[in-house]
């Protein structure tokens, strides 16, 4: 699955969900598994599973908008400072296509 920045969000939300224990299983009937179905199911994370955890953490508490950079460019636009450098757009979108 390719993951970008558009899908990021539904990524590791799906993965989330994917890796929460679901709790005990029900006791056997059979009295020979008695004993091993009285023991709990365990999970290990992966050191990468651990860091996927964390972005996901960082991710889910910060803003979707950075109001600052916003109210820094609309006061631009609006006092007729902002410029427009068209190579750096050109040059982005260059890497895009």
């Amino acid at each position: 699955m390719l993951v970008t920045n558009q899908n990021l969000q539904e990524v590791l939300q799906s993965y989330a969900r994917t890796t929460q224990v679901q709790g005990e299983r029900p006791e056997s009937a059979s009295p020979g598994r008695a004993a091993a179905a009285s023991r709990r199911d365990a999970v290990q994370l992966s050191a990468g599973t651990v860091e996927l955890q964390k972005a996901l953490a960082v991710l889910q508490a910060s803003p979707e908008v950075r109001q600052d950079l916003v109210n820094a460019l609309r006061r631009d636009i609006q006092s007729g400072s902002f410029q427009v450098d068209v190579n750096q757009i050109a040059s982005q979108l260059a890497l895009v296509v």
